[in-house]
């Protein structure tokens, strides 16, 4: 065998390499998320609104549509179309985050397949200055690396088969759309009830977002959350949050927060205006860090506010973050960070006038 030959015979068992080992990450994946249901059942909405912040286009802030009915989920939002190395990663899967995304470890979108193996994807492609409309099926319904290989393989003809020519998108640049089980079901219940029980402080902490829709076909229920409106008020910022359903009177949540000078992290207290005075209101169902999501296995920690920080370093499963006793860099950064907040609670009571805010004991709980 001549140098050239041998050269595109390692290149080509490199690149079936990389295809199998990939496909048997995948694999190994979907099956550690299976078995570990309960564990991941409410990841998978936090990485959907994760995707879509980071697809945020400058001077336009993010709309999210989440519809449940009919045994499907439609998840739908306006950000920017998909660069062509986002699409391959999406298919192939891995992560292509940059600065001033969230996302790192490229495993979160396959927390999404708890739903269902397979996904309608509708999005737009922008190469160059053209733009493309797509639409193909992620299917991860194999059983072995070689069989997931081959259904990627088919996704992607299936992807540029269908690229379509546009002048101009539509509303909605990404629609995702999920097949349910009566398993998946009560993931998605139990993924919904998380949402919107912290959509409060997601907006509060993501300027990304103008508002999150969620819509139950079956009941004919929607409910829709908004930020209407951010202020400063001394050393706080007053963010009002509208949560609004079909047939009831909208409910206004007040947050105020305080961040350090550095806008590294910022803490967060619930308050409701009664009068002349500012009623706390009990935060014990929240989550206590957020990495501008709800950090889900930090309701227990002894904070009598709400810290979010887009600098935390999360554990892989994005649960909570690493504060070993190890001199690593993650642990020394996230305890730097989580004493700054210690800083602010203190800053934060030293300048509440004790005269207006009423119920502060209700931070104990």
């Amino acid at each position: 065998m001549n140098d050239e030959n041998l050269e595109k015979n390692l290149e080509d068992v490199y690149n079936e390499t990389n295809k199998i080992n990939t496909s048997a990450a995948i694999l190994n994946n979907l099956e550690k998320f299976e078995n570990n249901r309960p564990l991941y059942s409410r990841r998978w909405v936090w990485e959907l609104l994760q995707n879509a912040r980071d697809a945020k286009i400058d001077r336009q802030q993010i709309h999210i549509d989440l519809t449940v009915g009919a045994r499907k989920l439609i998840f739908k939002h306006n950000g920017r179309p998909f660069t062509t190395n986002e699409l391959v990663h999406l298919i192939c899967y891995g992560s292509t985050k940059g600065k001033g995304d969230l996302g790192k470890f490229g495993t979160g979108f396959l927390t999404t397949h708890l739903l269902s193996k397979k996904v309608k994807v509708n999005t737009f492609l922008l190469r160059n200055i053209n733009l493309k409309k797509l639409s193909f099926l992620l299917d991860r319904t194999a059983d072995s690396p070689e069989g997931i290989k081959k259904l990627i393989e088919k996704t992607m003809t299936e992807c540029y088969e269908s690229a379509k020519d546009v002048e101009i998108q539509t509303t909605t640049t990404t629609e995702y759309e999920y097949e349910l089980s009566d398993e998946s079901l009560d993931t998605v219940k139990e993924g919904i009830q998380d949402l919107i029980k912290n959509l409060p402080y997601v907006l509060a902490f993501n300027d990304e977002f103008i508002s999150i829709n969620v819509v139950d076909i079956d009941t004919d229920k929607s409910i829709e959350f908004q930020l209407l409106e951010t202020k400063k008020e001394g050393s706080l910022k007053h963010k009002i949050i509208q949560q609004k359903e079909i047939g009831n009177k909208p409910i206004l949540h007040e947050l105020w927060v305080l961040e350090d000078s550095n806008n590294e992290i910022e803490i967060a207290l619930k308050a409701s205006r009664n009068g002349d005075f500012l009623n706390f209101e009990a935060q014990s169902n929240i989550p206590r860090l957020f990495l501008a999501f709800p950090l889900l296995d930090t309701l227990d920690l002894p904070f009598p506010v709400i810290i979010n920080s887009k600098n935390f370093k999360p554990q892989e499963d994005r649960g909570s973050i690493y504060l070993g006793e190890s001199d690593t860099e993650y642990n020394n950064k996230n305890k730097q960070l989580v004493k700054k907040a210690a800083e602010l609670c203190i800053t934060l009571f030293s300048i509440l006038d004790q005269s207006i805010w009423k119920n502060i004991h209700l931070l104990l709980y």
